[in-house]
Parts: structure tokens; sequence; C-alpha cells
């Protein structure tokens, strides 16, 4: 156990990730190292459905980008002519949007006030004006003011159009509020000092991504804690810390074995890697071929290791 803990102590402090060793976490029954693992896990995770929210792991779909809040224009509302006496969403991108949305609700126990304005904001663009006003009464005074608005409008045409779409924004802005406000981010000044947080810790990374600083030492650098440094990068980035410095040692890496005849050992030294054969296995698992094989394809000259 003691082992195991100081292994995996030594692989986060140099950002490095294996999934053989980082599965022991099932055995040593390790919450951490048990996290990051099903992070990883996207065949696991896709059999969870949606959305959980459980103590191993979270499943977020936005942060997951499994599902994301869309603009639609036109909106196609059987408005003067309905055929048949149902409702339907005439619009096939809006209404497998909301198919989507109801799914991901459908595996939550309670919803919460992000929810109820997702489904406002569908009602909403359903021009179930009725429904919407009694979900969203019990959110914010100042967004039910927008429907209220909508109830209200004498417009016609061209002119409602105009004026649904100004509400539809103003709904939107109430949207993004709820999104600063939540627990993940905290209130809008955490959420600004966690984003000055992020952006500081990009640029050392962009310059020190060869021999990065732990996560402990990069979160007091940047004055975040580790917890919030980390959840920020997931929500402003979508990804990890780990898998931002791989991007960028990945592109380094590209670049120098499309652009160079440096040899491979050379290279793999040149992005942070110690041991060549870390080196092919990353490049493999990002690019789906040797680091041979890159230089091969782009240049058509093969140079020794």
């Amino acid at each position: 156990m003691d082992f195991f803990r100081k292994l995996i102590g030594l692989l986060e402090k140099d950002h490095v990730w294996s999934e053989p060793i980082y599965r022991y976490a099932l055995q040593h029954n390790e919450l951490a190292p048990l996290r990051e693992w099903l992070r990883h896990r996207d065949d696991f995770l896709a059999q969870c459905g949606p959305w959980l929210d459980a103590k191993p792991i979270r499943i977020d779909p936005i942060e997951r980008r499994a599902y994301e809040h869309l603009e639609y224009s036109p909106l196609i509302n059987q408005r003067a002519h309905r055929l048949g006496a149902d409702n339907r969403v005439a619009n096939p991108v809006l209404r497998g949007q909301y198919e989507a949305l109801l799914r991901i609700l459908a595996h939550k126990t309670a919803l919460d006030a992000m929810d109820d304005m997702s489904i406002v904001y569908f009602l909403f663009l359903q021009d179930r004006t009725e429904e919407a006003l009694v979900r969203f009464a019990t959110i914010k005074p100042e967004a039910l003011r927008c429907l209220e608005d909508l109830q209200r409008c004498e417009h016609e045409g061209w002119a409602r159009t105009l004026f649904m779409r100004s509400k539809a924004i103003e709904l939107f802005c109430h949207l993004l509020k709820l999104l600063e406000q939540d627990e993940g981010f905290g209130a809008p000044e955490a959420s600004q000092v966690t984003s000055r947080g992020v952006l500081r810790a990009q640029r050392i990374l962009k310059s020190r991504y060869v021999s990065p600083p732990s996560l402990d030492d990069l979160a007091r650098e940047v004055g975040v804690s580790r917890s919030g440094l980390c959840a920020g990068f997931r929500q402003l980035l979508g990804k990890s810390i780990f898998g931002y410095i791989q991007d960028l040692r990945m592109e380094r890496a590209l670049t120098l074995l499309n652009e160079t005849q440096t040899s491979i050992t050379e290279i793999a030294h040149a992005v942070g890697y110690s041991h060549l054969s870390n080196f092919t296995v990353a490049v493999q698992r990002r690019f789906g071929m040797s680091p041979k094989e890159l230089r091969r394809n782009a240049s058509g000259v093969d140079t020794p290791q």
C-alpha cells in the first residue's frame, strides 16, 4: 500500500500517466488514483449513462463534451398551421438536442437551477410559454420578467421574430450567470481568480512542459488551490493539466520529427521523456503511428534512433 502511494506520488509529480499502474487503485481501494483511472476509461463511462454523480467518479455531459447548448436559426415552429392534434418540434436538430437533454435529466434524482433553466430555454424555443413560466417561477424573478414580456408580446411577423431572439439572448445571459455560480467554480469573484490562475498556469507550462512543476508547486505558484486549478483546467480548457502538458509535448515532438533531422531519442529527451519507449507509446497513442512512421510520412527519409 505504501509503495503504491509513493509510486502514484512520483507519477503525479512528473505528470506521467500509466494505465496499468493506476489500475491497481481498485485493488488498494485508493480513491484519488481510482478517480484518475476512471476518467480515462471512456469505454466504461459510456456504460454508466450520460450523467452520474458518485463518490468514485462524476460524469458531466457538458464537461466531457457529450452535450452542449446550441443556438438555432431559423426556428421553425408550427404556429400558424399545425399538422395533427399533437405538438411536435419541426426543427430536427432542435428536437434531437431537446431529447438528448431529457435523457440526461432522466438519470438525475433531482433537478438543480441549471437544469430548470435548460428546460425553460427549450420550452421557450417551442413557444410553450405557459409551461415555461410555471417552471421558471421558482428560479429567478429577473429571468421571469423575460418570459412575462414574451407572453405580452403583440408584435407580428419579422418584428415578433426579432423580439423573441432578443429575449432568448437575455435568457441566455441569465443562464450564464447561473453557470458562473455553479458549485464547481464558486462565486463570480472566485471564478475570476481561478480563471487568472489557469491562464498563468498555461504560460508556465508552455515554457516548462519539458520538466513541469508538480501540481502542488504549480498551484502555489499561481495562487490557486490544487483542486481548484485542476477543476479550472477541465472547465475552461476541457482537459486535465496532464492532458495539456501532453498536448504541448506532442505538438513540439511533431514539429521536430517533421522539420529536423534530430534523432528520435534526442527528440524524446527534448520534450520531456527520459525513456524512448514511453515517448514511442505516447506518439503512437496520439497520432496512430510510431515516431519513425511519422517522420517517414513527412519526408520519405528514415533516420536512425
